[in-house]
């Protein structure tokens, strides 16, 4: 008899191929809805598993207690917004939270992560930053739940006895004045789905409107080689943006080796467009070559790196919002967010730590919706912002030196955020108004040349250790509860993909190819798409260099999840057969209504390229299984097949 596999080999299976329906039913919830499994995995294991947190517990809120917060009113004001409610474990939590704080140590502002309470029971959690005061100017993100030292609260009042107390505004004011904040990464309250964070009033202009009349001066830092066309469309929209807002903008390019019909087309440029044309041949060092354009920003108030490939659209103004922004004594890099053109794609609006290092979140993500609480609307802080707009006052450029000429290319920006954020700066992303970005959207990971790569390997090693003490606290703007993988902002549940292996050499199936074999090749009722099969050197889970194999297949006439997908591959070591991994799909239900259970029926395997000597051009087949009566299997397969990246 064969043994049956397990769960921890396909990522989602039990003991017998197949599932039953409650199985599947239950599979597909916890994909579908991750944050009942971050609740039970994470909120209620850490609470339950705990010996501390449950001896606290007991001795926490008194039998009965109307207040559950009445322990802190001594010291602190609890503000809690219309239609919220506090949170069982709430009391707990923030007395965890201060038991090493002594009486001079606690904190002025206390606040933590929320959902909301509803009939549909919790969903649609806010895992939120650490203090972010960019962000709380664009929206009250604190949210439902407030607690104010008794003396901010009553100096705030003396001097601003205007704003009603208790207010959004007034607990901004608040937060404002504090020295101290402490966010709990913790669900501390329920909300009703209100919002109250002042983000959905705010109209964002990008207008004709001057943003300030404050004087400035802006000098762009442009890079450009062998792309006039880029160049001119870049300069002649910076300088028509520059016009519409009066601002005094000086604009160098320098040009690393442009060919000789391209260096004479950048000349005429320069004098049509009035820019300073640096033409300096040398390799294409990032680093060098932007600190290179500052020295010629000596007499300016600002500096901005834009890349040559960014297009300001018609009618937006930003160089003096962007200048304004960079003046606070607080801030250090400014950026915005970018669209790739014609697309309303996401290019940039924010860079995030991740497990793998430092991400564009949301890029690639469609612009027409707001994500996560409008954070590519309106203005946020985070770890950096990137290179290709990026604004620094030149104070505080020369402050941190500049760019570190010991990075080449890669990480250059992110690093030079770190920079400041060593210093106590923060940085911040202004998404009220965007720049197109002519940035290749198609390019993938693997299109990238094996010696750039170990470029890229190498330069991520020296800005990591360089920067371990901010890598090791973590990105205080992103919480630990959101995905450290993906680049929206999905709970941190793993999901059938994060949790997938890559098969090896080693890898031993269940299932035999002489098994497999016996299926009934080319069944009349098997349908499937074997979609693609595409190298990836990495990934955001930190599995390199493997093909991997993807598509959807299933039973016609028989509930979708009583068969389980197996794919066999000729490999270098001969025919073997590997377990596909289940993942949802939501068109397949969609294109075959009259079936049943197809919510699972795509699958993806991932299998070492040492294995694979055809590379995407390997032949596979698809094979469905069930195990019958006695364990024999039952299903059918495909004949072989290929599928190109």
């Amino acid at each position: 008899m064969v043994a049956p596999y397990s769960r921890h080999e396909t990522g989602v299976c039990s003991g017998e191929f197949g599932m039953k329906r409650a199985e599947y039913e239950t599979q597909l919830n916890n994909l579908q809805n991750p944050y009942l499994r971050w609740i039970t995995e994470q909120e209620e294991k850490r609470y339950e598993t705990d010996p501390e947190t449950r001896e606290e517990a007991e001795k926490s809120v008194p039998s009965g207690a109307s207040d559950q917060m009445a322990c802190f009113r001594e010291k602190y004001e609890v503000f809690l917004l219309s239609g919220a409610e506090i949170a069982d474990k709430a009391e707990l939590m923030i007395k965890r939270a201060l038991k090493n704080c002594s009486e001079d140590s606690l904190p002025d502002i206390i606040y933590g992560d929320e959902d909301i309470l509803d009939q549909n029971g919790r969903h649609d959690p806010w895992f939120k930053p650490d203090w972010s005061p960019d962000t709380l100017e664009s929206m009250y993100y604190f949210g439902s739940l407030t607690l104010v030292r008794r003396e901010i609260a009553e100096k705030v009042m003396a001097e601003k006895g205007v704003l009603t107390y208790g207010s959004t505004d007034f607990l901004k004011a608040c937060a404002f004045m504090a020295k101290t904040r402490l966010h709990i990464s913790e669900i501390l309250s329920h909300g009703d789905g209100t919002d109250h964070t002042g983000y959905a009033e705010k109209i964002f202009e990008t207008s004709h409107e001057k943003a300030d009349s404050m004087n400035i001066s802006v000098t762009t830092v442009i890079l450009s080689k062998d792309h006039p066309e880029l160049l001119e469309k870049c300069v002649s929209s910076l300088r028509r943006s520059a016009e519409l807002e009066g601002t005094d903008l000086s604009i160098v390019v320098v040009d690393n080796g442009s060919n000789d019909a391209n260096t004479q087309r950048c000349r005429q440029l320069s004098e049509k467009y009035g820019f300073e044309y640096d033409r300096y041949e040398s390799p294409f060092i990032y680093s060098a070559l932007c600190n290179r354009g500052a020295e010629n920003a000596r007499k300016t108030d600002f500096i901005l790196f834009l890349n040559d490939d960014v297009e300001v659209p018609e009618n937006t103004v930003f160089l003096r919002r962007m200048a304004k922004k960079a003046s606070e004594e607080h801030v250090g890099a400014v950026g915005c967010k970018l669209l790739y053109p014609g697309e309303e794609r996401i290019q940039h609006c924010g860079i995030t730590l991740l497990r793998t290092g430092a991400s564009h979140k949301l890029a690639g993500y469609t612009d027409d919706q707001d994500y996560y609480h409008g954070i590519n609307r309106g203005i946020h802080n985070c770890f950096a912002v990137t290179g290709a707009c990026l604004m620094v006052s030149r104070e505080k450029f020369e402050f941190v030196s500049g760019f570190d000429e010991k990075l080449a290319i890669a990480y250059t920006d992110v690093d030079l955020c770190a920079s400041f954020l060593r210093k106590g700066l923060f940085n911040v992303c202004m998404c009220d108004f965007y720049l197109i970005h002519h940035e290749s959207l198609s390019r993938r990971s693997d299109d990238i040349s094996e010696e750039a790569f170990s470029r890229l390997a190498s330069e991520r090693t020296y800005f990591e250790e360089k920067n371990a003490s901010l890598i090791q606290n973590g990105d205080p703007w992103y919480s630990p509860n959101l995905t450290d993988t993906g680049l929206d902002y999905r709970v941190n549940v793993p999901d059938t993909e994060e949790e997938a292996s890559v098969m090896c050499r080693d890898h031993s199936s269940s299932v035999t190819p002489e098994d497999f074999n016996k299926l009934k090749p080319g069944h009349k009722k098997m349908r499937y798409s074997l979609e693609n099969i595409r190298f990836c050197r990495s990934d955001a889970c930190g599995r390199e260099k493997y093909y991997e194999i993807r598509g959807w297949a299933f039973v016609s006439g028989r509930p979708g999840y009583e068969y389980d997908p197996f794919i066999a591959v000729k490999t270098v070591d001969g025919e073997k057969v590997f377990p596909a991994v289940r993942y949802v799909r939501k068109d397949v239900p969609k294109v075959f209504a009259s079936e049943t259970g197809l919510s699972l029926s795509g699958f993806f395997l991932m299998i070492d390229e040492e294995l694979l000597p055809d590379g995407d051009k390997t032949e596979i087949q698809i094979g469905l299984l069930r195990r019958g009566l006695f364990s024999k299997y039952r299903g059918c397969r495909t004949g072989w097949i290929t599928a190109q990246a």
